[in-house]
């Protein structure tokens, strides 16, 4: 297979790469005999050493190792190999230097080299495969894989392979450990929500693979738990027809942080209920619909009847979140139901969630299904409480307008004060009404040509938040 190997002298650079590819590779298939791998991996690691300065060397056997270390009997003479070297005055010295090693020395002198670290972390990825190559690759090589994530975060080939191989090493404890601690996992994500955003299906089949093992050791994500869980449901939106195992992967992991301290809340947070419906609409397969079930289940819901993660914040009582929620989408209906015919307020007031209850009325919302009977004192009390805030909101944009806007006509003030959802009155309507205001002032007085509603909205925006300090109150205490 690497018969012509020797053949070319590489000390001299000026050999082309795929002429030195093809000498190394050969055309046949790899040897499955034990007894003629051997010769070959002698022959790439003596070479290795022998040619330790050059990196098309490097490149080459770090390719070559890659390739036979697909099969687990030539890994693990790769990793457990003894060289014999002849030096000096004829005496011979027996140099232990296994694969690992080699590749290690190689990734350390061309660090800079973008394919020696890829190559060499693709060979570092197949020797991880057996159980117990791992614990002799050790930390070693997870710090290596690491260093060559972090110089080389933009290359994808690079991050990919290099990532695989942190993903077979987590699967050993003590690795594990080492890879979970948070400023690894912090430049993980990171380069992770990179490549997210690239859609690259290679490395995140990788790295969801990675969070998937990283996930069952219950490690403390809190830092950037909210981030993995951002990065796992955008997989699951994606469309990928031709090698779905980012897709299992991806629901291997959702599954495995269930257990995991804020779960809950992180996911909701994500909208990880209306991901999980979305990738439901799209794929059937039965072993990523369990998966899933699973994580449903763990926050009250069922993939028979479709909800969003609002209506689940006011189940679970989780403020914050809701706040959360209805900030990054203040369309949202307040009224509309869900698959269950219930309304936020519904939810709520069924598992008697007093500050929701108190919340949602400041915001407006007054629709749910409940009878009078199962509304105790304590929720109407919430609900009036709320539904004061909010009319004295009212009143005081009113009373803002007028002092404000006083020379406005008519029309115009009233425009301003009837608007169908509270949070629209500063985004949208008075946006609008500066906007027409303006055009209003250019048809009667050239006088006011320079007139723009940006500096005036903020002056009103000043005088609504003073005056809602004033009482103490506001719709977002």
């Amino acid at each position: 297979m690497f018969s012509r190997f020797p053949k070319f002298s590489f000390s001299n650079t000026a050999y082309r790469q795929d002429a030195i590819d093809d000498a190394t590779l050969g055309k046949g298939p790899i040897p499955s005999n034990e007894s003629n791998i051997a010769p070959h991996i002698d022959t790439i690691l003596a070479l290795m050493r022998r040619f330790a300065n050059s990196h098309h060397v490097q490149r080459v056997a770090c390719h070559s190792l890659s390739n036979l270390a697909m099969q687990v009997n030539a890994a693990d003479l790769i990793i457990q190999k003894v060289i014999t070297f002849v030096l000096f005055f004829k005496r011979f010295f027996f140099l232990m230097i296994g694969g690992f090693q080699s590749i290690k020395k190689a990734m350390t002198n061309f660090h800079n080299d973008h394919k020696v670290c890829w190559l060499a972390s693709s060979a570092v990825w197949n020797l991880a495969r057996p159980p117990a190559n791992r614990a002799l690759i050790g930390s070693e090589g997870v710090h290596l894989m690491l260093q060559a994530i972090y110089e080389h975060r933009y290359r994808e080939k690079v991050v990919n392979t290099a990532i695989g191989s942190l993903s077979n090493l987590s699967l050993q404890s003590d690795l594990k450990d080492i890879i979970g601690q948070s400023e690894n996992v912090d430049i993980l994500i990171a380069v992770m929500s990179q490549f997210t955003m690239q859609k690259s299906v290679s490395v995140m089949t990788s790295g969801a693979s990675l969070l998937a093992n990283i996930a069952v050791s219950g490690l403390s994500l809190a830092k950037t738990f909210f981030c993995v869980l951002k990065i796992l449901m955008t997989l699951l939106t994606w469309q990928v027809t031709d090698d779905e195992t980012i897709f299992r992967n991806t629901c291997a992991a959702l599954n495995n942080l269930v257990s995991a301290d804020g779960f809950l809340e992180h996911f909701l947070q994500a909208r990880g209920i209306e991901c999980v419906f979305e990738f439901f609409g799209h794929n059937s397969n039965d072993l990523y619909s369990s998966l899933l079930e699973n994580c449903l289940v763990s926050v009250d819901a069922n993939s028979t009847t479709k909800t969003t993660s609002l209506h689940l914040a006011c189940f679970h009582g989780k403020l914050n979140v809701l706040k959360y929620l209805y900030s990054q989408n203040p369309d949202f209906d307040l009224s509309g139901v869900d698959d269950n015919r219930m309304t936020l307020l519904d939810y709520a007031i069924s598992q008697h969630q007093t500050e929701i209850v108190r919340f949602l009325s400041r915001c407006g919302a007054t629709q749910h299904s409940r009878n009078a009977s199962e509304i105790d004192d304590e929720l109407k009390s919430a609900m009036y409480d709320g539904k004061m805030v909010l009319d004295n909101v009212k009143l005081k944009v009113q009373v803002a307008v007028s002092e404000v806007l006083s020379e406005f006509p008519m029309d115009l003030c009233k425009y301003m004060l009837k608007f169908q959802h509270n949070l629209d009155l500063l985004e949208s309507v008075l946006t609008n009404v500066l906007i027409e205001t303006k055009n209003f002032f250019l048809s009667e007085n050239n006088n006011f040509c320079n007139f723009e509603p940006a500096p005036l909205f903020k002056k009103f925006s000043t005088i609504f938040v003073c005056k809602q300090h004033s009482v103490g109150e506001s719709i977002f205490p």
